[in-house]
């Protein structure tokens, strides 16, 4: 990984000597080209790299006779740098405008060159664009869909585009946001991004993967200033590593030590003002005739049997609750609530739940958002369809194992976890479709229907006798 610019060390605006005009001096003289940080009024060498691209002074230097605010040290020899240090005591600078320490990276992930120069763009005429790129499946996309609405707002005027791998579930969380351009069905990193002036990636934290800052702060001042604090925090406190599994958990782990949720991490750097997990979720009301053509009625439930096959191998991911027990669970209310429908929801090529008495396999997911809308409540374990009927305002029974309730929970649902094993969320690569401490997950197998049915009682008899 490449050092970064210390954005978070020397004040914007200020005049910055810096010494040192090797290979990693040239590299943040040019990042500060860049990012136009601060006014770079001398380099120092006594034997620069030959082709630095402005002219270098001898190190003979009369720091007494120019006003500046900070001496950059660009050597990272530890040796060399102490000498430096040393020699710039001797000749009068003081220590508190000395910035020696780089310790600071660009994650890998991201590559060195976040920031960029298009003249193109940068023009105020030219309206404000910006690439969206959230991570990870259906319920990721959801969660990301709260930072897509900040980004937003701070924007003002504004076009996004979405960039996504996934043709599935996209359109049916974005389509109708405020902004939005169009969706991309490709990966940004393998588009010329040159166009946009800002491209930002959001899984769990946001990360900037393109930035024309100079374009940036003539457009819009607040998402300028929110996309420094960010680069701050993506060369400091930002974790990445690969597998991706592995950066999950240590995020999980942030978020458990400052209390935070998966909506509440993506402004964990600052820059985005995120307190709750709110997004005004659509609904598009040209499906609705669609739905009423069903023949529903008013007094159903829906559940979900499965989750999204990632790998692609048809493994059962972990954290799906065991048919016998959705079997067990159906027989339940229907024995004890005759008049309730059960209905079960779900891709065309789920499994089917013996005892339910409608499936609605396949459909159009916007159908199935007025389906979930108006659905008494909703079984599940914790996903994609859970976080779609959370945001749609209806009531969610969700069974949690290896995913961490405190994480991805609602607070309106009634979340029931395993007492035997649980969260092991990210301890692995594969933690989704294979349990690491037992040869099967104990931990879905311990929440057992009777607990699901009493739970479901309880809150059922209260509604009834609310509604009179």
């Amino acid at each position: 990984m490449k050092r970064a610019f210390p954005v978070h060390k020397i004040e914007q605006n200020s005049k910055v000597i810096m010494y040192g005009a090797g290979k990693n001096g040239e590299y943040l003289f040019l990042q500060n080209h860049n990012l136009q940080w601060c006014q770079i009024i001398d380099v120092l060498d006594q034997s620069p790299k030959p082709d630095f691209p402005v002219h270098v002074s001898d190190i003979d230097y009369s720091f007494n006779d120019v006003e500046y605010d900070y001496v950059l040290v660009s050597v990272t020899n530890n040796k060399i740098k102490k000498e430096i240090i040393d020699y710039l005591k001797e000749k009068g600078v003081e220590e508190k405008k000395i910035v020696a320490d780089l310790n600071c990276y660009y994650p890998e992930e991201f590559g060195d060159k976040v920031f960029f120069r298009n003249k193109y763009i940068e023009n105020p005429e030219r309206p404000l664009k910006i690439g969206f790129h959230p991570g990870g499946v259906m319920g990721d996309n959801i969660i990301s869909l709260r930072l897509y609405k900040e980004i937003s707002r701070i924007s003002g005027k504004c076009i996004i585009d979405v960039f996504t791998v996934f043709r599935e579930f996209p359109e049916h969380i974005f389509n109708g946001q405020k902004n939005l351009g169009q969706i991309i069905y490709q990966n940004p990193r393998k588009c010329d991004l040159s166009g946009y002036d800002l491209v930002i990636q959001s899984y769990y934290e946001p990360a900037i993967i393109s930035c024309n800052i100079v374009s940036l702060r003539m457009k819009s001042k607040l998402l300028a200033e929110a996309v420094m604090k960010l680069f701050i925090y993506q060369i400091t406190d930002f974790f990445y590593c690969y597998p991706a599994e592995y950066m999950n958990r240590i995020q999980l782990e942030r978020s458990r030590l400052k209390g935070l949720s998966c909506y509440t991490l993506l402004g964990v750097s600052g820059a985005f003002d995120i307190n709750d997990n709110s997004i005004d979720f659509p609904l598009d009301i040209n499906y609705e005739h669609n739905y009423r053509m069903l023949g529903l009625g008013t007094n159903y439930v829906t559940f979900n049997y499965g989750a999204s096959d990632t790998t692609g191998t048809g493994k059962i991911q972990t954290k799906v609750w065991p048919s016998d027990y959705y079997k067990t669970l159906i027989r339940m209310i229907k024995r004890k609530y005759p008049n309730i429908r059960i209905i079960q929801i779900g891709s065309k090529d789920v499994t089917a739940i013996e005892g339910a008495d409608d499936y609605l396999f396949g459909l159009d997911l916007e159908i199935i958002k007025f389906v979930l809308k108006n659905s008494v409540c909703h079984f599940d374990c914790e996903g994609g369809l859970v976080h779609m009927a959370s945001q749609l305002g209806t009531k969610c029974f969700v069974l949690f194992g290896p995913t961490p309730e405190a994480f991805f929970g609602y607070k309106e649902n009634t979340n029931i976890t395993s007492d035997i094993c649980r969260e092991c969320f990210g301890v692995i690569p594969d933690w989704y479709t294979r349990c690491y401490k037992y040869p099967a997950p104990v931990c879905m197998k311990s929440i057992h229907p009777e607990r699901v049915f009493d739970a479901f009682s309880r809150w059922y008899g209260k509604e009834k006798n609310s509604q009179g």
